[in-house]
């Protein structure tokens, strides 16, 4: 019913999924991929997951997804799991008489690879360490659009690089030798992404460990007992960021300073560039917005309902930044076009308390899925009878109601009738 349903959907919106697979339907998926294993191994769907086993001491192992059409712009995803590094997606592939050539992209050790595979072997393209790489379990993406193409990992972008030698081809999933894997949700649309789209984060600091950030300068960061602890000493200070390009967003934490020096700094900071914004307050309950080599600006903040616990906001929208504390504008200024680290920071003689981070794509939180449910605007009753539906069947829209959807980035919205009625088969 949900795949029903799905298709369903997706055809009425104009939703540009051309393909996926959750692999909940393991008769379905052994029609959807070829296994092809040289030299031992094997590839098969059980448990909602596709999984390959690479014994082969040479060869790669992969399932491939003939794409009826070659689309040369598209964006392809999957989940995939591995202990070891050496999995991931295919994609550009096409057949020669000499063999398969194709592009692959993969996660391991911290960091994801991206290989033009052709019959003479694998050359390294392009490759990057980061934080958002997961040790096991990660969701590989790629964006393709002309001949740049943006990898992301987990939701976040990560690099890209440029080749125009294969424009469009098949799909697959990769198992380099003696490597086992396995694979899960595979969507492949013809909508793409820019590298300054991101999957929202959100950090309460409860878990030690710390997925996304990097640290620069100096000092002492602790997680844990949902806060971050910073301490700094005499002439440090300290950045906590998220190391990814950002367009519109809406950053947030709440902060302590009380433990600081009372003309240490603490808060928000962007970067764009080589130099830092800064919005942070101090143990005088003031406040300052302020760049690199400038001298702070220091105002007083009107008393929050918690003393000396204050929640900071950033936003950058329709070209300007805005500032807010405890919910309440105090200032704003024009914005950089883009910006490529954002996060926290402490100045020197300090220590702070941050607790409940977020970085918010202001234009949704789920661009690596298809299709984005809006707020009902208008539910209403259409009118009564029986209509077709695209699949053949026979409508009783007598409880019928219309749901706006919003699809794709550009939130174009179309209506859509969810039926409450029954139908029936022709």
């Amino acid at each position: 019913m949900r795949s029903i349903l799905f298709i369903l959907i997706s055809t009425l919106l104009g939703a540009s999924i051309l393909f996926e697979d959750d692999f909940s339907n393991e008769a379905l998926s052994t029609l959807n991929w070829v296994a092809r294993i040289d030299n031992g191994g094997s590839a098969g769907f059980s448990g909602g997951s596709a999984s390959i086993d690479n014994t082969s001491m040479v060869y790669s192992a992969m399932l491939v997804h003939n794409m009826p059409q070659k689309y040369p712009d598209f964006t392809f995803s999957a989940k995939v799991v591995s202990v070891y590094p050496g999995a991931g997606l295919l994609f550009c592939l096409r057949n020669t008489d000499e063999g398969a050539d194709s592009y692959a992209v993969m996660t391991g050790d911290g960091s994801v690879f991206a290989y033009r595979h052709s019959p003479d072997g694998a050359t390294l393209i392009s490759s990057k360490e980061s934080p958002f790489v997961k040790k096991t379990e990660n969701q590989i993406s790629v964006s393709k659009k002309g001949e740049r193409i943006s990898v992301f990992c987990n939701g976040y972008f990560i690099f890209s690089f440029t080749d125009s030698e294969l424009e469009s081809g098949d799909i697959g999933l990769l198992a380099q030798p003696y490597i086992s894997a396995s694979f899960d949700d595979v969507v492949f649309r013809d909508e793409t992404i820019d590298s300054a789209t991101f999957t929202c984060f959100r950090d309460d600091f409860r878990d030690t460990a710390a997925f996304g950030w990097t640290t620069d300068g100096s000092g002492d960061a602790v997680r844990g007992d949902n806060v971050l602890k910073v301490t700094t000493t005499a002439y440090q200070e300290f950045f906590y960021g998220l190391e990814i390009p950002i367009g519109n967003f809406c950053m947030k934490t709440t902060v302590n300073p009380s433990g600081s020096d009372s003309s240490s700094l603490c808060g928000l900071f962007v970067l764009s560039g080589n130099t830092n914004l800064f919005f942070c307050i101090n143990g005088k309950s003031q406040y300052s917005v302020h760049s690199d080599g400038q001298d702070p600006e220091l105002e007083f903040i009107k008393r929050s309902e918690s003393e000396g616990i204050y929640t900071l906001e950033l936003k950058r929208e329709n070209g300007e930044l805005q500032f807010l504390i405890n919910g309440s504008l105090v200032e704003s200024k024009p914005a950089e076009a883009l910006y490529h680290k954002a996060g926290l920071y402490t100045s020197s003689n300090a220590q702070a308390l941050f607790d409940d981070f977020e970085l918010i794509d202001p234009d949704g939180c789920d661009h690596f899925t298809s299709i984005k449910l809006s707020r009902v605007r208008k539910v209403f009753k259409i009118r009564e009878g029986f209509e077709t539906d695209i699949l053949g069947r026979k409508i009783n829209f007598c409880n019928s109601s219309l749901l706006f959807i919003r699809t794709g980035n550009q939130g174009r919205e179309k209506g859509l009738r969810l039926r409450a009625g029954s139908t029936e088969q022709r």
